[in-house]
This record gives structure tokens, sequence and C-alpha cells, in this order.
């Protein structure tokens, strides 16, 4: 009975130990075909370009967890400098760099450097006659009817440019010099302002004007005084230039500010009438010095 026992529980643990061992033979190929399923997903990438857009031997970008980084600015080379540019303005628009601002060559008249160079001269409101001594006129030279204002105003003009003009009276003065002295301090006395033969078509278009005259007997001329009076001045410049044989500008840069309201009178230039064939660099650099020449 013993021995039946003894035969009947060594079959049962054979068949205990039969039973196991199946159970672990079955379960390590389900673990093998586990990771045999997962393993192709960690191969390498294929070489084929319609499998792999990113290139060939590139590896896929490897996926975010929830939002791509930022990207980073490729790095400049070196021979490339780098320009540095403003920030966008509110519309997203970048401006474009600054040109240099160009202004263009305006217009004599657009700058207010129109410039109207008028002179009086004794030796063209008179009917000359040659046989006159020249040395007692102050306003011939050389014994010719270039008067000394003339030389003067040619000189301006050639110094600035402008426009010349002559101022001549309606009626001619005398021959002798005396008796046009004698008229000029008769025309002072009682205020005369001689007619003119002359005028200026469009006195609006200058912002200078370079004055030339005689001073007679410390004043101005009085042909001078109707020209003065006959145009607007106001906001303009005046330039005197006068010619004298010892009196210099006398008064007559007062009687110039007194007939053109509004007007800005400069220091005048007093030139000997002796002197005015050989002044042609005094009158350049009295008009530089305003800014003309």
């Amino acid at each position: 009975m013993k021995r039946c026992c003894a035969l009947f529980l060594t079959l049962v643990l054979v068949g205990a130990l039969a039973a196991c061992g199946g159970t672990s033979a079955q379960t390590e190929p389900a673990q093998g075909a586990e990771t045999r399923q997962t393993a192709p997903a960690a191969a390498a990438p294929s070489s084929d370009p319609a499998e792999n857009p990113f290139g060939k031997g590139d590896a896929a970008p490897a996926e975010t967890s929830e939002e791509a980084p930022a990207p980073t600015a490729d790095p400049v080379p070196a021979s490339v400098p780098v320009q540095t540019t403003e920030a966008p303005s509110a519309g997203g628009e970048t401006p474009s760099p600054a040109e240099p601002e160009v202004s263009p060559e305006p217009s004599p008249e657009e700058a207010g450097s129109a410039v109207l160079v008028a002179y009086f001269s004794r030796a063209e409101n008179i009917d000359f006659d040659p046989e006159v001594d020249a040395v007692t006129s102050a306003s011939i030279n050389g014994g010719t009817t270039t008067g000394n204002a003339y030389l003067l105003a040619q000189a301006a003009q050639s110094a600035c440019g402008g426009d010349l003009f002559a101022i001549r009276t309606a009626a001619a003065y005398p021959a002798a010099y005396r008796d046009t002295t004698d008229q000029a301090l008769e025309e002072q006395r009682t205020g005369s302002r001689p007619a003119l033969s002359t005028s200026v078509s469009d006195m609006g278009q200058y912002e200078t004007v370079v004055l030339v005259y005689p001073n007679w007997w410390g004043g101005l001329p009085m042909a001078v005084c109707t020209f003065l009076e006959s145009y607007d001045f106001s906001g303009k410049t005046i330039l005197p230039i006068c010619t004298h044989e010892g009196s210099g500008l006398g008064a007559t840069a007062d009687a110039i500010a007194a007939a053109c309201p509004g007007a800005r009178v400069e220091r005048g230039l007093a030139v000997r009438g002796r002197d005015a064939a050989s002044s042609a660099n005094a009158v350049a650099a009295y008009l530089a010095e305003a800014g003309l020449a």
C-alpha cells in the first residue's frame, strides 16, 4: 500500500513539473514576438527619397511634446557685412534706409538773390559837349561820356551778376559842370523830383538793389529820389555805392532810408571819382561782404 502511494505521488509530481515546463516555453516566445514587433520603429531611416523627404542620410526631426522651438537665425558668413535695420513699424513694414536729402537748386527769384544794379551818372544825363574841360567834371572819365558811376556799376554787375539799369532824366542837365551843380543845388532846395525817361518793368522780381550814384551837395541827386519813390522797396536790401570828391557818403544813406520805408539799407561804399576806374576789386570785396559776390 505504501508503495502504491509513493508511486502515485511520483506521477503527480512529474505531471506538475511537465505542466510548469510547458507554460515557460509558451511565455518566452510571446515576449520575443513583442520585441520583434517594436524593433522596426527604431530602425535606421530609409535611403529612398520618397520615404525620407528630408534628404538622403538625414534623419527625420524628432517630434516635440507640445510646441516647436522658435527657429534660430542662420549664422551670417564672416565675409558678408551685417547691416542693421530699423525695427518694423506698427504696420509690419520695415522702413527703407533714409536717403540723403538733396535740395533742388532754387532759381534766383526763389532764393531771393535776384539783383538789380541801378545807377545814375551825370555823363549819361547831359548833352555832352566834347569841348567841355573833362577835368572840371567829376562825372566824366577821361574826356568821354563814360561816367564814374557807370564804371562802378559795371564792376558791381561783374562781381554779383544781376541786371544793369540806367536812371535817366527826361530833361538833360547842362553840359557845363558848374551849371549842373547849380541846378542840382536848386533842385535840393526846392525838393524837386525830375521826371525820368527810363523805368524798371518788374521791380518785384528783385530782392537786392545795388544803387550807384554821385554825391551832389552832400546828398542824393534828386533824380535818384524820383527813382526810389517810384517803387515799393519794402523787404528789399539796398547797397549804396557813392562816388565823391571828398564828402564820402554824406547824408545819402539816410536819404535812401527815408525814401524807401521798409527797406534794409546796408552800410555803403564811398569811392573817389578819380579812383573809379581802378576800384573793381574794392567793389567786389564790398559786395562779397554783403553776401553777393
